[in-house]
């Protein structure tokens, strides 16, 4: 097995994880307090997300009118560059979660489909197998976000434009008290657009290994029913991975982009505060670490599905089929297909602009480590 794939080979065992009978157990928990593919008005879960949604938005314009109408000079530097972060930084989770919610139909189609397999075998030791770590993944990504935004909330506390902008001091600590509940809020929404978008990406991956774990076998006992049954299901699979890359373009332009500017900023901020010896240097390392590893997860995961896809044709090429396919012919064009199928690459890209793979991120990378170098060697000098 190519070393790309071992971060997902072998999982250890975890009992409370291991008798999940769904992959996509956290994300659907996650997608109904404030996700965007399940609305029902009848549910709870969907009112108090509608009353959510609702509180972050106002709030966000609330501020940004409040924002236009702060003197700079007459507040502390480090507090306007604040409230300007929040305007940044909601704008980028709100544009995150919003290309995915234009999407929704598409994207649920995409998700029943996968979820409709794993119903269907749900005992697969391949899936059985899968299935912990997959969650396990979510359930770590979600806790480093999360981790960075309550981080932020305490770190920018008093820097809310409405208590600055505001004369009645009722509103001032309303202002104050609701801002952390807001920056939690707006980083929750980009949170859930990246759990959906991971799940869904390694949830693609082990269902590709399965089918080509199963052509192997229908070749190798020459079994015509299971056969056509598996071209099927490629066909099928294929299709449903297309639909979630096209959907998906929009969102990963929009993530490099904002991944760029963060780290890039996050940098600019250290050389600052290694010049001034500024404590809040912890804070940003963290904010830096985690936006490093988003941006690497988006590049691997999409390299790790291109890889078990085009591992079929291996599966279907080291099985019997020469063999076989000399008793019965007509499956040759089959077997052609299926060559010619797995063969194509899925192209996961950034607004047709980028291929997202660990190549583009690592080139990214290092656009922002050299920016950092400069900024430093300026600095020294």
């Amino acid at each position: 097995m190519s070393a790309r794939t071992d971060f997902l080979q072998n999982p250890p065992a975890f009992p409370i994880l291991g008798n999940l009978r769904d992959p996509f157990a956290f994300q659907q928990l996650l997608d109904r307090c404030i996700g965007f593919i399940h609305w029902d008005t009848k549910s709870a879960f969907t009112r108090a997300k509608l009353l959510l949604l609702a509180f972050t938005g106002a709030y966000y314009t609330l501020s940004c009118l409040c924002l236009a109408r702060i003197n700079p000079t007459e507040v502390p530097l480090d507090h306007f560059f604040g409230m300007w972060f929040l305007v940044g930084g909601g704008c980028s989770c709100f544009s995150q979660w919003y290309v995915l919610a234009i999407e929704r139909r598409h994207l649920a189609k995409v998700i029943e489909f996968l979820m409709d397999l794993q119903r269907r075998g749900v005992d697969h030791p391949t899936r059985v197998r899968y299935r912990p770590r997959i969650v396990l993944y979510s359930i770590i990504h979600w806790t480093t976000n999360v981790s960075q935004t309550v981080v932020w909330s305490a770190t920018l506390i008093f820097t809310s434009s409405i208590a600055y902008a505001a004369s009645s001091w009722f509103v001032k600590v309303l202002a104050y008290v609701f801002f952390p509940v807001e920056i939690v809020l707006i980083g929750l929404t980009a949170n859930v657009s990246q759990i959906n978008t991971f799940t869904t990406l390694l949830v693609f991956a082990v269902e590709f290994e399965i089918l080509g774990e199963d052509f192997r076998r229908a070749f190798d006992e020459w079994k015509l029913d299971d056969l056509k049954s598996c071209v099927r299901r490629h066909q099928r699979l294929l299709e449903m991975v297309m639909l979630f890359r096209d959907k998906l373009k929009m969102y990963l332009l929009l993530s490099l982009q904002i991944y760029f500017f963060s780290i890039t900023f996050c940098c600019v901020m250290l050389v600052i505060q290694l010049k001034t010896g500024d404590n809040q240097m912890v804070y940003t390392m963290t904010n830096l670490t985690t936006a490093l590893f988003c941006l690497l997860l988006f590049g691997l995961f999409c390299d790790f599905l291109e890889l078990k896809v085009t591992e079929i044709s291996d599966q279907v090429f080291s099985s019997g089929w020469s063999k076989s396919i000399c008793l019965d012919r007509s499956m040759k064009k089959n077997l052609l297909m299926i060559l010619m199928r797995s063969q194509k690459r899925i192209k996961f890209t950034c607004g047709d602009i980028y291929a997202m793979s660990i190549v583009t991120c690592m080139n990214v990378i290092n656009m922002c480590y050299s920016a950092f170098t400069l900024l430093m060697n300026m600095v020294q000098d």
